[in-house]
């Protein structure tokens, strides 16, 4: 029997090496770059080169492409050989894919990369031409990469590039760089940091997410049992990267997650030290209102404020003082009405979260301060190494633990967490009935709604079709998630699963896709449609055409599941397959709404089945959702965190 998703996947490949012309291949070879399939396109412009019916413009194009592809999969040298090459065949040629990102001309969202991987052959060339070698051989890499003037500049190229491959998706093309860049300069440990804490986003199969959580939890090992006194250490953006994409890997992350916060505590001591004398100063104001701050950066219309930005301003001022520390870059309206809400608003939006500005934070004598997003900025993780006040608390902005010795507690509700959901945090635990935050709802629903809807036919979607949403991130895309993806498209062939995607990272969706296809088949894989990024109400008119809406596991959602309900919209949801806090059943009991939290994703599937087939048990479930919805909005923090704050400060 032929494999029709092998075949499709080896097609390109086999009609351009029977049928294709030189011309016919380059288009190929370019479309194929900007889909990053390397291999292929790698293939196609080196049979360009060979042929003797190309012409010298399309030989000289076909070097520079391959001079991009070298240099994006680490090998420099190469690319720089093949620069040359490009100029020899015509002196006049430039690279064809940095040309089309700066004529605008689309490809798939990674023009960036080729463009900046031009510069980073050019400039290898240029560094090998000074140094008056007879011949560039890619052969003599070691020659030119033991050269002690070259070393500084090859690892700034590499680091370079793989920040560029980072932003735009290619993870795993990223990591390549620092690995290379660490392997030239052993000294550097911000190289190997970087290296070992990035992680691929999307996986091919759950062996690979295996053996990628094995080499991370190896590697944050021997960072720790090595440290080097000796070995430079600089504190940035590159040393120190967030652990946002960590968390989704799916297991409990409180080992791995103390061991990192550990060893930039032991290889970095500035960022975990406190003035003690200051503290001491704190808790001696028994007559005066809680001195409460809040860091974040993220004061802007963002998930994390339209979560919390409301619960910051709307704190008894009778009983707190608040002070909000915003390391926002991207300041809006928001920004501006939060910052004249509170008591005081430092805005280091210029300079962000140094470990030089935490006098402003220290000089606040604060009683508690709130984490709002740990993990998902450089910046304010930094400041979280330390003790400036005596109670130190992070919120689910992130809603993993900290590893932190310096966070106190971790505030969720209780209806979101388990009973053995302490076991995920070093923090302690506090469960309310609060919902631990307070909602902004989005003002534009009802304008959004009342316009024309989102057209699904422009991809291939009929009206009368059955559309399971699931308006999530692609790194929500679990590899064990595919299992229940699957068994609710065999639910019929008029089921379609609509979702969305960062238009900057139209890789992972290709990669997504990719999976799909090679676990399900081509026939299930074209019913999972991919929409690029939408503004706020455009995304309201696509969530309002959904039957039913999934919850992803074993990351789940958050806002999103907000802006669900606000549409009445029934959200199934499988707390038992989910590693962090279960914010959508936490909702759920908070609206004593019940029969959509499954106990395992098999029941999430039957009920989806229900919900698709049976319009009255769809209609009675999402007439529920919006008689009680209003429990879950603009509930404030009120008596139950007052009361708690004042019994934790002792006032």
């Amino acid at each position: 029997m032929v494999n029709l998703t092998l075949l499709f996947i080896l097609l390109p490949s086999l009609l351009a090496s029977t049928y294709a012309s030189p011309d016919s291949d380059y288009a190929l070879a370019l479309t194929q770059s900007c889909l990053a399939n390397f291999p292929l396109a790698t293939s196609l412009f080196l049979s360009i080169t060979s042929s003797p019916t190309s012409s010298v413009s399309l030989k000289a194009k076909s070097y520079h492409s391959l001079g991009n592809i070298a240099a994006i999969k680490g090998d420099l040298l190469l690319s720089g050989y093949y620069h040359v090459k490009g100029k020899e065949e015509d002196s006049r040629s430039l690279p064809p894919l940095a040309v089309m990102y700066q004529n605008n001309e689309p490809c798939n969202n990674i023009g960036d990369i080729y463009w900046t991987s031009s510069f980073t052959k050019k400039k290898i060339f240029d560094l090998f031409e000074g140094k008056k070698y007879e011949s560039y051989l890619p052969s003599m890499k070691n020659l030119l990469y033991q050269d002690p003037t070259l070393q500084t500049e090859i690892v700034d190229l590499h680091t370079s590039l793989g920040t560029q491959l980072e932003d735009s998706g290619l993870i795993l093309d990223s990591i390549l760089h620092f690995k290379y860049a660490s392997e030239i300069d052993e000294n550097d440990y911000s190289l190997k940091v970087k290296k070992i804490l990035s992680v691929p986003v999307i996986y091919d199969t759950e062996d690979e997410l295996v053996k990628s959580r094995d080499l991370l939890l190896h590697g944050v090992k021997l960072l720790t049992e090595n440290i080097d006194d000796d070995k430079k250490f600089t504190l940035n953006q590159l040393s120190y990267p967030p652990t946002f994409y960590i968390v989704y890997q799916g297991y409990n992350d409180v080992e791995l997650m103390r061991d990192i916060r550990n060893f930039y505590g032991k290889i970095h001591p500035k960022i975990v030290k406190t003035d003690v004398s200051s503290l001491n100063d704190i808790v001696d104001n028994q007559g005066e209102r809680i001195k409460i701050g809040f860091v974040s950066s993220y004061i802007r219309r963002h998930s994390v404020c339209k979560l919390w930005c409301n619960f910051v301003t709307s704190l008894n001022p009778e009983i707190f003082e608040t002070h909000l520390f915003s390391g926002t870059e991207k300041r809006d309206e928001w920004t501006e009405r939060v910052g004249r809400s509170v008591d005081y608003f430092n805005d280091l939006g210029n300079t962000g979260f140094l470990l030089r500005n935490t006098d402003i934070i220290k000089d606040s004598k604060l009683d508690v301060i709130i984490y709002l997003d740990i993990g998902m900025d450089t910046g304010s993780t930094l400041w979280s190494h330390s003790r400036f006040a005596p109670v130190q608390i992070a919120l689910w902005g992130h809603p993993v633990t900290t590893g932190m010795d310096s966070i106190d507690f971790f505030l969720v509700n209780d209806g979101m967490e388990g009973g053995e959901g302490w076991e995920r945090f070093t923090e302690q635990v506090i469960r309310f009935d609060w919902l631990t935050f307070t909602f902004l709802r989005p003002e534009y629903v009802g304008d959004a709604l009342a316009s024309n809807s989102f057209d699904l036919s422009n991809y291939g979607v009929d009206k009368n079709c059955k559309i399971i949403m699931i308006p999530q991130s692609m790194q929500k895309f679990h590899v064990k998630f595919d299992d229940m993806l699957e068994k609710m498209l065999d639910l019929g062939e008029d089921v379609y699963v609509v979702a969305v995607y960062e238009s900057k990272k139209t890789i992972w969706k290709d990669k997504l896709y990719d999976r799909f296809v090679k676990k399900m088949g081509m026939k299930k894989a074209e019913r999972f449609i991919f929409i690029p990024t939408l503004r706020p109400e455009e995304f309201f008119r696509l969530t309002s055409l959904a039957d039913v809406v999934v919850d992803p596991w074993p990351f789940g959602g958050g806002v999103t599941s907000l802006e669900v309900f606000e549409q009445c919209k029934i959200l199934v949801t499988v707390p038992s397959e989910q590693t962090v806090p279960m914010l959508t059943k936490g909702m759920y009991e908070a609206m004593g709404v019940e029969e959509f939290v499954v106990e395992g994703w098999e029941d999430g599937v039957d009920v989806v089945e229900r919900v698709l087939r049976d319009e009255e048990f769809r209609r009675r479930g999402e007439e529920r959702i919006c008689n009680r919805k209003e429990r879950i909005y603009g509930r404030e923090a009120g008596e139950e965190f007052e009361n708690w704050a004042k019994q934790v400060v002792g006032k």
